[in-house]
């Protein structure tokens, strides 16, 4: 549900993965003299692509004393264990040392070996003097085995081109967690609330199932009714058997920590912690944050880049409608005096931001990616009445539909638009135009609040901000304005007692489609705003509309052993005639992030259990939106907006319209600031504190604690939390979405949430408010900030 990404990125992007030069055997490992490390290198993004490490660098005392080599590999993924398992299994004498790529001393290895510490996109096999990805690392990994068939065939593997191996290895890489699902029994340091495992029962049957789709390839018609049926009656057998020496719910946490259980020493979870304890004492990373990290894409980095570097024809360039700024010279006194304030992004909160400046009369520089809005935008039609932007909504559906239950539909009653991203920015750039509001196209690098030699006898010796270019630009201001998303978190501070940063993701199409409305299945005249009947597994194709609530082939509602299952829906904005369709399969909030590659895999395999024909693809888009996470310290000299200020409402996802809303607002308290206060620090904190007072922060903590509960629910306990949420009176959860009910009138609206829930609900909200960091993050503000206004 691509509701929020309010700002677009002009920071130069994080370490990208890496292309590794993998030369053939018999040639130096990378690192080596053979490996190009130029850094104008165009092959490798300007970096060497394996650096060899030293005991100074992140990882480098691993190999002080131990010079086994370490295997790199993703510790929640079900299939990457198993091979785990197996080479453990294929190497006693123990040649090979393991670590998960999510540790700390995963990510020191990652970081010593050229690549981004929150890379995990492929395994890794390092060695003393160089690394080695994908295929390769496969390949030479059997070569520590002992088996008298792997090093054989992994001789005979390197004959292949590594283009072509890899092509094989990439496919299975994107759909691991599809094949065998992932595992919540694995400490690797992952943010808490991490919770997305399958039992052992559900390993099983992701095989079978997996055979069922394969088989009916290779054999004829009558073979795969036998074959077919034998696979249900398997299905039938493991549902209804317990496994030996494990419960219906797999091996679990407790179960790890338990040092008398007697499978724990058998388990292959033990197994895998057993093999990289050696491992575990390595310290972080130096400056790596995992928040940061979920801001700028996390795992998902590469196609969220794609995202943002999409192009969008119809829409001009910045550069044509806005005058052009010049850069100053940072070592000429004189030519710091043009710009008041300088706003960073060129989205949608930066473009209004700027406006709203120029406006109010003072020199404002815009500076950043010169590219199109690229994101379907949805919001709710009075919101943007307010606003007076409904000349740009494309589309407005009177009224919106949800399916929390098969057959039980659920109308909300609020008309829903579709912006249109051209007319949007062009509304903002003419705005931005009439306001006198200069453009320099580039990529920040550097921020320095107060820089040397800066000081100037205007204003009373104001200390201005510089702000770098990477192509060796300069500007200099009394403020800056961060409005490019969540790469601004590179140069804020945040408040350091929050729980962590969650996404958002989805995968959409804008497609050609047959079968959307036939046979009554929706309506075209209506938005499908959440659709979280469970169509993405277990059904055969068409027969998703003859599903009886309780009587899903599953089991149950369809939710049997979905405990560990991260949740997602199915969101749609169809064109009048409903041939035209915006499909988009979200996960609302997750930790770690969703991946794209399941939300696709969802999206494809409901539409073919509704019998909804894609004919032709016209645009896909992936959306990444970082919710939640600690909020920007105030006491700093700069400022920002938008979602690099967290204005994502952490619980929907919203963004768009409260950045427009804030946007005079803020400023204002810009304004009054670099008038009124002595330095950059005290002008800053004046909008910091228009922007997150301590009213704000209270509100945010509660955003915060829902948005963490829906991290921890089910599949079931989410649709009887969104069947409840909909029962609220109207201007409730209205308000709620909107983010416009006090500190006040939330805890009402918690209230009225908990006397109208099923039991299942209650306690998980019980729960949720007495064990969660979550809940003494929401009582510890509502506090602390209510003994500040008292003070006051």
């Amino acid at each position: 549900m691509n509701l929020s990404r309010a700002s677009s990125g002009a920071f130069a992007s994080p370490a990208r993965p890496l292309v590794l030069h993998r030369p053939p055997l018999g040639r130096s490992r990378a690192g080596g003299t053979d490996v190009p490390t130029s850094k104008t290198d165009p092959t490798n993004d300007g970096r060497p692509a394996v650096g060899q490490g030293t005991p100074s660098s992140p990882g480098g005392s691993l190999f002080d004393t131990d010079k086994r080599p370490v295997v790199l590999f993703d510790g929640v993924c079900n299939l990457c264990n198993g091979g785990v398992n197996l080479a453990l299994d294929l190497d006693p004498p123990g040649r090979l040392r393991f670590a998960a790529l999510q540790s700390a001393a995963g990510r020191a290895l990652l970081k010593r070996s050229g690549r981004a510490p929150d890379d995990i996109s492929s395994i890794v096999l390092v060695e003393e003097d160089g690394a080695y990805v994908k295929s390769e690392a496969v390949l030479r990994i059997a070569t520590y085995l002992e088996n008298p068939v792997l090093p054989a065939a992994a001789a005979l593997g390197m004959l292949f081109p590594s283009v072509l191996r890899d092509v094989v290895y990439d496919a299975v890489a994107r759909n691991r967690y599809e094949l065998l699902g992932m595992r919540d029994d694995a400490d690797w340091g992952m943010p808490e609330g991490f919770r997305t495992g399958l039992s052992p029962r559900i390993e099983v049957i992701r095989v079978i199932s997996l055979c069922a789709q394969i088989f009916p390839l290779f054999l004829t018609s009558k073979q795969s009714m036998v074959m077919h049926k034998s696979l249900c009656t398997s299905l039938h057998l493991v549902a209804r058997t317990r496994l030996p020496g494990r419960g219906d719910g797999g091996l679990r946490r407790s179960r790890l920590g338990s040092r008398k259980s007697p499978t724990r020493r058998s388990s292959p979870a033990f197994r895998v912690h057993a093999a990289v304890d050696a491992l575990k004492e390595v310290s972080e990373v130096e400056g790596w944050d995992s928040n940061q990290a979920m801001r700028e894409g996390s795992h998902e980095r590469s196609l969220y880049k794609r995202q943002a570097q999409k192009r969008e024809p119809g829409q001009p360039s910045i550069a044509s409608v806005l005058d052009p700024l010049d850069p100053a010279d940072p070592a000429d006194p004189a030519d710091q005096k043009t710009l008041d304030v300088i706003v960073v992004g060129c989205g949608p909160a930066g473009l209004a931001l700027a406006a709203e400046l120029g406006k109010r009369g003072v020199s404002v520089g815009l500076v950043g990616h010169d590219v199109p809005f690229v994101n379907t935008y949805g919001v709710w039609e009075d919101e943007f009445i307010e606003l007076n932007l409904t000349h740009t909504l494309d589309k407005v559906w009177r009224s919106s539909s949800c399916y929390f239950k098969e057959g039980k539909e659920t109308k909300v009653n609020r008309a829903y638009g579709r912006v249109n991203k051209k007319l949007l920015r062009d509304e903002l750039l003419g705005r931005c135009k009439e306001h006198g509001v200069r453009y320099y196209s580039g990529t920040v690098v550097g921020v320095e609040v107060g820089a040397r030699g800066m000081d100037s006898a205007e204003g009373g010796g104001y200390a201005k901000t510089l702000v770098t270019l990477k192509d060796g630009a300069a500007f200099a201001a009394k403020m800056v304005t961060l409005a490019s998303g969540g790469a601004a978190g590179r140069f804020l501070k945040y408040e350091d007692d929050a729980p962590s940063t969650a996404a958002q993701t989805a995968y959409g199409i804008e497609a050609d489609v047959t079968g959307y409305v036939e046979n009554g299945k929706f309506d075209k005249d209506a938005m499908l705003f959440m659709d979280f009947r469970r169509h993405h597994t277990g059904l055969y194709p068409g027969t998703a509309g003859m599903q009886v609530d309780g009587e899903h082939p599953n089991g149950g509602e369809g939710q049997w052993e979905t405990g560990s299952e991260a949740p997602s829906f199915l969101y749609a904005m169809p064109e009048s005639d409903g041939k035209r369709v915006f499909l988009e399969e979200t996960c609302l909030v997750a930790k770690p992030a969703l991946p794209f590659s399941v939300l696709k895999r969802r999206l494809y395999r409901r539409c073919e259990a509704l019998g909804i024909t894609i004919d032709k693809v016209h645009e896909e888009e992936w959306s990444y939106i970082p919710t939640g996470g600690p909020l920007p310290a105030r006491s700093q000299g700069i400022t920002a907006f938008g979602s690099a200020a967290n204005l994502v409402h952490p619980a929907t996802g919203y963004s768009i319209v409260r950045s427009l809303r804030a946007a005079p607002g803020m400023a204002d308290a810009i304004v009054k600031g670099i008038k009124e206060e002595p330095n950059a620090v005290a002008a800053a904190e004046l909008a910091w504190e228009a922007l997150w007072s301590m009213e704000d922060r209270r509100q945010a903590s509660f955003h915060v604690f829902g948005m963490e509960l829906l991290c921890q629910l089910d599949v079931k306990e989410t649709t009887d939390f969104f069947s409840t949420f909909f029962a609220l009176p109207k201007q409730q959860w209205e308000g709620f979405l909107a983010s416009k009910l006090s500190s006040v009138d939330l805890l009402g609206f918690a209230l009225y949430t908990f006397a109208i829930a099923p039991v299942n609900i209650k306690l998980a909200l019980v729960n949720h408010l007495a064990t969660h960091p979550a809940g003494a993050y929401f009582i510890r503000t509502y506090l602390k900030s209510l003994g500040a206004g008292e003070a006051e």
